[in-house]
């Protein structure tokens, strides 16, 4: 007898087991997240039929379960459960949308002057440059801008669909301090950077200050007497034999300047030149910018550009020598530079008994640095010294005034308060003079440039090389051959090796 449910038995179980792995194998509400995370489509699929009452509260839960928290579009919520109760396909819809992290911007700082010396005024219908109209020595007059700073941003993180946080990049700060006589006003999210008095503004590194100058209408001499001011020094005159003028700015002299001693930690303008009869000094932490120089003592950390003549003087830089102007010539004495020498003429001419040194490519102010810090240490362990002579050195060093009472242990606690100040100026020299020690006999690659003419007698030294010339040479470079070691000289087709010409 046939079964009774016959085949429709059969083919009921198959209409099942087709139901449900379809059920399994497709889920009609999915959502699928960008690789970048900041992007989320849905996509409804299927029978409409399993739509037709579908709420926003599935949508947002389907979306919770793809783990979908953030940037969620609810207006296309809306859209989506409208269009799926109308049967109507939904295909990648974009449902959530992220934030890109907006990163900050850099400060920004604006000069709005130029701080740096020009060598002279172009007359543009002459072509020609007025070198009587250098401006050496900036002035700015009270509520003058000097510069402008806009602050870095901090940018705005941005966040996945996730709600993972993306973060963004801070703006670089551009650090510029405002120094003495010199006030901040912000405007408009900017800052500006306004003198407070008439003065001399001045740009180091990163501090920007005013200084006030101090002008002398005519000569130092016994009326003024000798100078030592905070800011920057104008004098219109001469500085007369055996005077000073010290500046912790700038120091500008409209005539010569005689056997007297000059030191500015910023730039020295001799307009009228140097005469100094072998006693003249003259020093600067920047530049010392002179018509000529004669029989005197000239460093600068800085460069060092004669207009003339550099006559029998000993000139010692850090940057430069330039003698390029007039004759151009530098005759007798000892002229070094730690980043080269450019002359038109070297050698003593008709003095041709007096060797004229030429030396580049040391640092000339290390043995300087060294003989300071020597000095230094030497006054610094003789004061510690006498403190330990007055109070046992373990009770200094502990700071146990125990066996002090009264007026007697406050002057033991600053006498041990200043032992311990010596000892950190001891180690902090210490090591200063280390750092130096490992420049003394550091050679850097510089050259001497001969715009027109070197004569006999003139010993160069470029580092540790040595050589002297025994002929006229013209037009000539002087560096330190990076094979041999030795000097060699390139122009007009020869080179000069170790002292020998080569044609």
């Amino acid at each position: 007898m046939a079964d009774p449910s016959g085949g429709g038995s059969s083919g009921g179980q198959a209409d099942f087991g087709t139901r449900v792995d379809e059920a399994v194998a497709a889920d009609p509400l999915t959502v699928e997240v960008s690789p970048d995370g900041l992007e989320a489509y849905i996509t409804l699929k299927g029978d409409a039929q399993l739509f037709h009452d579908v709420e926003p509260k599935d949508i947002l839960e389907k979306l919770k379960e793809s783990h979908v928290t953030y940037g969620i579009k609810q207006d296309v919520v809306e859209d989506v459960v409208r269009l799926a109760r109308e049967g109507k396909p939904v295909q990648n819809r974009l449902v959530a949308k992220g934030d890109l992290p907006v990163d900050g911007t850099d400060a920004e700082v604006k000069m709005e002057m130029d701080f740096d010396a020009v060598a002279g005024i172009l007359d543009e219908e002459t072509g020609k440059i007025d070198y009587r109209e250098r401006q050496m020595i900036k002035s700015v007059g009270q509520g003058f801008t000097m510069a402008t700073k806009k602050a870095a941003t901090t940018g705005k993180d941005g966040r996945t669909v996730n709600g993972n946080v993306l973060k963004a990049r801070k703006g670089q700060d551009k650090k510029l301090t405002a120094g003495k006589n010199v006030e901040v006003v912000e405007k408009e999210g900017v800052y500006h950077y306004n003198s407070l008095i008439d003065g001399r503004p001045v740009y180091l590194g990163q501090l920007i200050e005013v200084q006030p100058a101090v002008q002398i209408n005519g000569d130092v001499d016994y009326s003024v007497g000798n100078i030592r001011a905070k800011g920057s020094v104008l004098i219109s005159g001469r500085v007369a034999s055996g005077f000073v003028v010290e500046a912790e700015g700038e120091v500008e002299v409209g005539d010569y300047v005689e056997a007297a001693t000059i030191r500015a930690k910023g730039k020295v303008v001799l307009r009228g030149g140097v005469k100094g009869a072998g006693k003249g000094h003259i020093y600067s932490e920047s530049d010392v910018i002179a018509k000529y120089i004669e029989r005197a003592k000239v460093e600068a950390k800085g460069d060092v550009i004669v207009a003339n003549d550099i006559l029998d003087s000993q000139v010692l830089c850090g940057g430069m020598v330039k003698v390029v102007g007039g004759k151009g010539a530098i005759k007798g004495g000892h002229v070094g530079a730690t980043k080269g020498i450019l002359a038109k003429r070297i050698g003593s001419g008709k003095m041709s008994s007096v060797t004229t040194i030429i030396e580049a490519g040391m640092d000339y102010f290390v043995e300087r640095g060294l003989t300071d810090i020597e000095e230094q240490l030497r006054k610094a362990q003789e004061k510690i010294d006498a403190l330990e002579a007055r109070y046992p050195r373990e009770a200094l060093a502990a700071k146990d005034a125990s066996k002090f009472t009264g007026f007697h242990k406050r002057t033991f606690l600053k006498a041990a308060g200043a032992w311990h100040d010596l000892h950190d100026g001891i180690k902090a020299l210490t090591q200063k003079r280390s750092e130096l020690m490992g420049r003394k006999d550091m050679v850097i690659n510089a050259m001497v440039d001969v715009v027109e003419e070197i004569e006999p007698r003139v010993e160069i030294r470029l580092g540790r090389a040595k050589f002297v010339t025994v002929d006229h040479m013209r037009q000539v470079k002087f560096y330190v051959d990076p094979d041999t070691h030795v000097i060699a000289s390139r122009f007009r087709g020869t080179v000069v090796e170790g002292g020998e010409e080569k044609k």
